[in-house]
């Protein structure tokens, strides 16, 4: 598979009826990015968990700290390591991911650093470095400091805070109203022993996905993964993923709140039933970019251009929960008028007033973002876990082939469901 196209041809496959993966090949890449991600619910043990890939990464039994793991990746010919961790609907993500260099590249040839990375990435998962069956005291209380920085930091990048704060008002009661992070106190009260637990579920009952992108021949990964990871999971009950929750709003709230800022942000969050798979998600990412989500769109056009109401004034939609998000940054006195512009611009869509030509440019600036998706490896694993939270029936030319196809009214009946659920707004003390 040459992968020249949009559309190299994803394979899949179930390692040991318990690991799913996902092989992206293509040459197009001059290295091969593994993603290997852990599902679990949002839900108390969040922040242990959120902990749990940091503190991993620190070391193994064969590479004890920091300094040896960075010494292994530059024998790897400068490999990377990355983790982070994720929301993506009701659920909490731990990711790991490892770029290493094609075979293709190397001089010498016959290095196989595919199998070296997934190697270092097994025993980052199932042998770190522990003391007395739990994880060092010290490594904890750092990793754990470094969190509740991390989370500290957020309230410094008010777009950031107001639309967590938005969700958690929006949200309260359901899974999705908890950061990916946890909270400042959960962190703050970890123990190592309570990390460790969390390590352990996580590789014993949390879903697993293995994504693998670059020069490669699926079976030949499928054989490595199983070769790996095949093992390190016992038998059992897998942890049951919460279902989305779709909740629509009795009345609108409105939540004002106040931190030390000059310029105040404005967030609206809407319902809507349309989700991965619905068969107006597509016109709704369509919508989307029509409304609030290009430089071009019409609230950036008249909220800014126009009316010189708003810093910045634009949507967002997560798929994965069937929101969307309007966020400007305004001058508190305006607030009011910028939510009737954002109202009367979704109306205008509801009623299929949209201009052809805007049509048009929506679709091309769309499809121009998803062959660029194609130029990034960690996009293209992106794009195949979105594709899998579908059932795995998109790819590129497909989804490029429905963006084309859509029509005015059908923007207009994504528009049309889309439910006013919170009006949030944070501004200055004296604002």
């Amino acid at each position: 598979m040459s992968g020249s196209g949009p559309d190299a041809a994803a394979r899949s496959f179930r390692i040991n009826g318990d690991i799913d993966l996902f092989v992206y090949p293509t040459r197009k890449f001059k290295t091969t990015l593994t993603n290997i991600l852990f599902h679990r619910p949002l839900d108390d043990g969040t922040s242990a968990a959120a902990l749990v890939p940091y503190v991993l990464r620190r070391g193994t039994r064969r590479h004890p700290d920091l300094a040896a793991i960075s010494r292994h990746l530059e024998n790897l010919f400068g490999a990377g390591l990355d983790v982070d961790v994720l929301r993506f609907g009701e659920r909490q993500i731990l990711s790991f991911r490892l770029d290493v260099v094609d075979d293709r590249y190397l001089l010498m040839g016959g290095r196989d650093l595919l199998r070296a990375g997934l190697r270092l990435l097994r025993d980052i998962l199932t042998d770190p470095v522990l003391d007395e069956e739990r994880f060092p005291d010290d490594v904890v209380a750092q990793e754990r400091l470094n969190l509740r920085r991390f989370v500290d930091r957020m309230v410094d990048d008010k777009a950031r805070y107001a639309l967590e704060r938005c969700v958690s008002h929006m949200c309260r009661g359901e899974p999705y109203a908890r950061f990916e992070y946890g909270d400042a106190a959960m962190i703050d009260a970890l123990t190592p022993q309570e990390v460790t637990e969390s390590w352990r579920r996580v590789l014993a009952e949390s879903p697993m996905e293995v994504y693998v992108v670059g020069s490669t021949r699926p079976e030949a990964v499928r054989d490595a993964v199983a070769e790996h990871f095949g093992s390190i999971r016992s038998d059992g009950a897998r942890n049951g993923l919460p279902a989305v929750v779709r909740r629509f709003p009795e009345r609108v709230r409105q939540v004002r709140e106040t931190s030390d800022l000059v310029q105040a942000r404005l967030v609206l969050g809407f319902r809507t039933e349309i989700g991965y798979g619905h068969p107006l998600a597509v016109p709704l990412t369509v919508m989307n970019a029509i409304f609030g989500g290009s430089p071009v769109s019409r609230l950036f056009r008249t909220v800014r251009e126009e009316r010189s109401l708003a810093y910045y004034c634009s949507s967002t939609v997560d798929h994965a929960k069937g929101i969307m998000f309007v966020q400007a940054g305004i001058d508190a006195a305006h607030a009011d008028e910028v939510e009737s512009l954002v109202l009367a611009a979704l109306d205008e869509l509801r009623a299929a007033r949209i201009d052809l030509e805007e049509l048009r440019t929506a679709k091309q600036q769309l499809r121009a973002g998803l062959r660029a998706m194609t130029d990034s490896p960690a996009r293209i694993a992106g794009f195949l876990q979105e594709s899998r939270a579908t059932g795995g029936r998109i790819s590129f030319q497909r989804i490029m082939g429905r963006i084309s196809r859509v029509r005015r009214i059908d923007v207009a009946r994504a528009a049309g469901s889309m439910v006013l659920d919170t009006v949030y707004l944070l501004a200055g003390e004296n604002g």
